[in-house]
């Protein structure tokens, strides 16, 4: 039987190139969830190989999408082994000075949007013993937290690994971490890392997109189950950074 994914965030950055990566592995089929499931790039790609990519409509923390497309995955395929939650935002102000109503929304996408998914898709999981990975960084590492007016993004996602902790304690026959793919060449983190300073020589070392993907599937295969996980996986490095 084929190993079934759900990749969210599937139609650009990451996630797309996750789903690419996908597309091409054998016995394999991935759900590409997405706001705009008929975006240009993704609709080709899954023209290109009918059987393997699917998209669905998907959008961070709204619960009812989140719960439908779990109901057609489990129509479609009849189950579900990984799931990569890779959706996410950033911006480049201070927490003193951010307006409420986007640090809320930056709070829910990337740690609300985690957990909506997660309780959506856990029955499906169960089946499978599967694997729950959310994208993080090692900014929201208290100890690596980074300097600046990133201040959201930092506690947004110190909150996501910390989600991820009290998930894998509460689902032991699950396989749950973060994964921190390092500083990646998207369209979003090109942008965030301009605004926030970055030198031009620094932009140059962002990872391509496709072997961050490749990073993180090796580390996703390769993941069992820890009794006192200490942190999450650095993919570039890689090394475990503590929380």
């Amino acid at each position: 039987m084929p190993t079934v994914y759900l990749v969210t965030g599937g139609s650009r950055g990451i996630g797309f190139g996750l789903v690419q990566a996908l597309a091409s592995a054998p016995d394999t089929i991935v759900f590409a969830g997405a706001r705009n499931p008929s975006s240009k790039d993704l609709s080709t790609l899954a023209t290109a190989h009918p059987d393997k990519v699917i998209p669905i409509a998907l959008e961070s923390a709204d619960i009812q999408l989140n719960k439908a497309a779990a109901k057609s995955i489990e129509e479609k395929a009849g189950k579900l082994d990984v799931v990569i939650a890779v959706a996410g935002i950033g911006n480049a102000i201070s927490m003193s000075e951010i307006e409420i109503p986007e640090f809320l929304e930056t709070f829910k996408v990337n740690t609300v949007g985690p957990l909506v998914l997660f309780q959506s898709v856990r029955h499906l999981l169960k089946k499978t013993f599967g694997k729950f990975v959310a994208v993080s960084s090692s900014h929201g590492s208290i100890a690596e937290m980074l300097p600046g007016p990133a201040g959201a993004y930092c506690v947004t996602k110190a909150a996501l690994n910390s989600l991820t902790v009290k998930l894998r304690e509460e689902n032991p026959d699950l396989v749950i971490f973060p994964i921190d793919p390092g500083f990646v060449a998207t369209e979003g983190a090109l942008k965030f890392a301009t605004d926030l300073g970055t030198p031009p020589e620094i932009l140059k070392l962002a990872a391509p997109i496709d072997k961050a993907a490749a990073d993180i599937l090796k580390h996703v295969h390769e993941a069992v189950k820890v009794e006192k996980p200490r942190g999450f996986w650095n993919a570039m490095g890689p090394r475990e950074i503590a929380f």
